[in-house]
């Protein structure tokens, strides 16, 4: 090479720098730089505006394992501010169905951990971008449905699904998308072992019909993994619990004073990235695990952390 053609390169490499993120531990075509896209028209809700989408990628590094899971997930490229222009500007755009929150990474972490104990299939309520679904269906759950109110909140999951479907080889029926409003109880929940729920809490009447709706599947035998960064100063979490104890006693379910009981919210520590992004807690997010056998985290396996590649 020549030194002009040296020093062009190099020039090139510097500029290319700071969309590069650390190369996997396997291959993947989301490993170098966020894509930009739109989501396809069919996915998209009548009446909403085209917005620039950026396709990132988290890594979950799990010890033992010799490769990271690599989940591509879907959201808006705009900014806060432009976020909140849409919203003033779009009645029905959701403004919160377009972001990934850091209480998906710490949802998705302690979701991880139960599959690596037990697989089974995983409903995810109030979706949005859906990262714990993705990384359930990365690490190979038998099924996985997100679930939310917002319909371009479900574009946005099923369009990812669709490009980590083709990455590994599923079938497309492994992960689906259902429209579902937590506060009418005549909305069935799909079937499922484990389900998720990551930063619902920040309304007291919210909180308590997401109790109130995991009743019956609490009932049932399923497990809950409930994440919240502290919203309302726990307040959410109040309203959460009561909403479930009430929906128990309402059902006769003899066990739900003890699972209430032995409930309790375990701080599960945001990688950098995530950090400052939510309000109630800078470094840590809590997390709740329910279940009739199984309150607490405590039983589940330890040593999975996460590791967000994201270029922007």
């Amino acid at each position: 090479l020549s030194l002009l053609s040296l020093l062009s390169l190099l020039s090139l490499l510097s500029l290319l720098s700071p969309c590069l993120s650390p190369l996997p531990s396997r291959p993947s075509p989301f490993s170098l730089c966020a894509v930009r896209m739109l989501l396809p028209a069919a996915l998209t809700p009548a009446g909403y505006p085209a917005m620039q989408l950026k396709l990132t990628q988290v890594s979950f590094d799990e010890t033992g394992l010799a490769s990271s899971l690599l989940v591509p997930v879907l959201e808006s490229a705009a900014s806060p501010d432009e976020l909140i222009q849409i919203a003033i500007e779009n009645e029905e755009f959701d403004i919160y169905s377009a972001q990934v929150w850091p209480s998906s990474v710490a949802a998705a972490t302690v979701l991880l951990r139960a599959l690596a104990a037990r697989t089974g299939h995983v409903c995810e309520l109030g979706c949005g971008p859906a990262l714990p679904s993705l990384a359930a269906l990365a690490a190979g759950a038998e099924r996985v449905v997100a679930t939310d109110w917002s319909e371009y909140a479900l574009g946005l999951a099923q369009h990812a699904s669709s490009l980590q479907l083709g990455e590994c080889g599923r079938a497309p029926s492994a992960f689906t998308t259902a429209k579902v409003d937590v506060f009418d109880p005549e909305w069935p929940l799909p079937v499922a072992d484990y389900y998720v729920v990551a930063d619902m809490l920040y309304e007291a009447d919210l909180a308590s019909a997401v109790g109130r709706r995991l009743t019956p599947v609490l009932m049932e035998g399923a497990t809950a993994i409930v994440a919240d960064p502290f919203r309302l100063a726990g307040r959410g979490r109040a309203a959460f619990l009561e909403g479930l104890q009430e929906e128990g006693h309402r059902r006769r379910w003899t066990k739900v004073d003890d699972v209430v009981a032995k409930s309790r919210f375990v701080d599960e520590t945001l990688p950098k990235r995530w950090r400052c992004l939510t309000t109630g807690a800078d470094t840590c997010v809590g997390v709740c695990v329910l279940s009739a056998t199984k309150a607490s985290q405590d039983e589940l396996p330890q040593g999975v952390t996460t590791r967000p590649d994201v270029a922007q």
